[in-house]
């Protein structure tokens, strides 16, 4: 079993009035990563990450996203 994760963010800031209210102000992700290694030749693995957005009039969201990944190697 091996652990991954991490986290980004991003923020623009308008210069001279050049972003509308509605572009992209800052956006912020974090993400966790577990691979398990069931026999030597097949691996599952898992992701959570979980993202916002604001824009620039301040209008926010969110998201959810769950991953499952299985591998084999012949």
């Amino acid at each position: 079993l091996w652990l991954a994760g991490g986290y980004s963010t991003v923020c623009l800031e308008p210069h001279h009035g050049h972003l509308s209210a509605n572009q992209y102000h800052r956006g912020d992700y974090v993400f966790g990563n577990a691979f398990y290694n069931v026999t030597p030749n097949f691996t599952i693995a898992l992701e959570y990450l979980y993202g916002s957005r604001r824009n620039m009039d301040g209008a926010e969201n969110s998201a959810n996203r769950l991953s499952l990944m299985a591998q084999y190697n012949f």
